[in-house]
């Protein structure tokens, strides 16, 4: 089924023209009297900023609603940063409490360092230290970068993509499209959150034409937050899944969480939807009225379908899509994500050969279906996060392997399930003796539950607590022809196996 680029008068003039900000309703109105909710898990992903417009002391603090103290109000500031470790001449320094440290105990630093002034909460005593007290420092640094994109590039578009799984992977491939016609900034690596959104917007410039960032979750509330300071023009689901289930309680949950990227839409706006993904229904209700909305799937009912899909090994796939053939750098399990390109790209009037052109140019990225080849062993590193549907996409891309007996995989926890997870770790462990796959190894005080349920299937398992136990087993295991799949949630650091596995196997191998 193949669509026209939107040609509705809301695309019209939709770059290099300034529009007034639309975001009116109370929840943005008020947004600067009310406190993040207390209970936001801070992921401390620590970044610097060199700021393309230069701001006072002064600015900033109005900025911020923050109160200046033992600095000059006209001392200049050109980056900002929470790291106080790259902190460079002339920054403010935002001292952020995340999960193991506190920014406040390195403010000092900072100053050494060069920093021009440190934006920290009240209620603390200084001593002399150039400042600017606020309320809420996370609160602050979202003030802070909505205050620079505003004033820096009024006139960029901005899309927002949410979902439980394929947020990275997606905002690549719409950067790789987009790039074709505009200029883009998008965000650094999977940053997500009220501490990853900020250092996005902190670096557009004035040619920015569209800012491409992940919008993530783990307790509700946050996306409303994040989409009030992203101020999203188009919104993009990928699949709604487990992941941080925890948290919510149910799937649906999650939807109506993620649905709020969509609720702030502006008339003219795009939502751009994965027609097969869970729940479905709750975004398109929260469409406001005057949002084009754009299907895609591997489903034939949408606007952008892929067809003749076909599989060339476990990470390359070919597919049509809008009368044309695509072949991309992905494993099946992930198809929907270029889809999710395609729809965008054409909407926004690039060609569909351009698209494909530029698909075609993706290379993968670190700890996503990562293949290292060492002396005859093959090992996919897909150990940068896991949850029960990404495992379960990942049994789907090996299920047709042609020899399973020669594929070894490590699975770890799947983290942030609360009261689901040794449900849920039992149905992946049931997945995946189902997918016919006969050797695991799995690491973790969750993953136990995987096992059991593997070994029930007749799998051979290993099992281990810590990841740190985990290579000298493989090293001993591996042969020559055999597939090493490593996938688990971030904090279980899989990645030390294969780092391991790089200095001890080749000379294993060869003894």
């Amino acid at each position: 089924m193949g669509i026209s680029p939107l040609s509705s008068e809301c695309f019209k003039g939709w770059v290099r023209k300034s529009r007034s900000i639309r975001l009116k309703t109370q929840f943005q109105a008020n947004l600067g009297k009310q406190p993040i909710c207390a209970n936001f898990w801070i992921s401390a992903s620590l970044f610097r900023s060199e700021l393309f417009m230069r701001y006072t002391v002064e600015e900033l603090a109005r900025a911020v609603d923050g109160e200046v103290f033992d600095v000059e109000e006209s001392a200049t500031v050109t980056g900002v940063s929470t790291d106080s470790r790259h902190v460079k001449t002339g920054d403010a320094f935002v001292a952020i409490k995340g999960d193991k440290f506190d920014g406040h105990d390195f403010t000092g630093s900072a100053i050494v360092n060069g920093a021009v002034v440190c934006i920290v909460e009240r209620g603390r005593r200084y001593y002399g230290l150039p400042r600017i007290e606020v309320a809420d420092t996370l609160i602050a640094l979202g003030h802070l970068a909505k205050f620079h994109r505003i004033r820096t590039a009024p006139h960029a578009k901005a899309i927002g993509i949410t979902g439980s799984v394929g947020k990275t992977t997606t905002k690549e491939l719409i950067a790789l499209v987009l790039e074709r016609k505009f200029n883009v900034t998008k965000s650094p690596k999977s940053f997500n959150n009220a501490v990853g959104l900020p250092p996005t917007l902190l670096r557009v410039s004035e040619t920015t034409e569209f800012i491409i960032s992940e919008v993530g979750t783990n307790h509700p509330g946050e996306i409303a937050y994040l989409a009030a300071r992203l101020r999203p023009d188009v919104a993009v689901l990928t699949r709604i899944g487990y992941a941080h289930i925890g948290f919510f309680g149910s799937t649906k949950a999650i939807a109506h969480e993620k649905a709020d990227l969509f609720r702030i839409l502006p008339s003219g706006g795009l939502a751009v939807l994965n027609a097969e993904s869970p729940h479905i229904d709750v975004f398109k209700k929260s469409i406001p009225e005057g949002v084009e909305i754009m299907t895609y799937g591997l489903c034939k009912s949408v606007d952008v379908a892929a067809e003749a899909v076909e599989p060339l090994g476990f990470n390359i796939t070919k597919f049509r899509a809008l009368g044309v053939d695509f072949k991309v750098n992905l494993p099946l399990s992930l198809i929907e994500n270029a889809l999710a390109a395609i729809a965008v790209g054409h909407a926004l009037g690039i060609p569909v050969e351009e698209i494909r052109d530029a698909l075609s140019e993706f290379k993968g990225m670190p700890m996503r279906m990562e293949i290292t080849e060492i002396e005859g062993v093959t090992i996919v590193n897909d150990a940068y996060n896991a949850n029960p549907d990404s495992m379960t996409a990942l049994f789907r891309t090996f299920s047709a392997h042609p020899n399973k007996d020669k594929l070894i995989f490590v699975l770890g926890d799947m983290l942030e399930l609360g009261d689901f997870s040794e449900q849920l770790h039992r149905e992946v462990g049931r997945a995946f003796v189902d997918a016919g796959f006969k050797r695991l190894v799995a690491v973790g005080k969750q993953a136990r539950f995987i096992a059991e349920e593997a070994m029930l299937g007749g799998a051979k398992v290993f099992y281990f607590e810590k990841v740190d136990d985990v290579a000298d087993l493989l090293v001993a295991m591996l042969r020559q022809g055999d597939t090493l799949v490593l996938k688990a949630s971030r904090r279980m650091q899989l990645e030390k196996i294969v780092e391991e596995l790089k200095n001890a196997l080749p000379s294993a191998l060869s003894a």
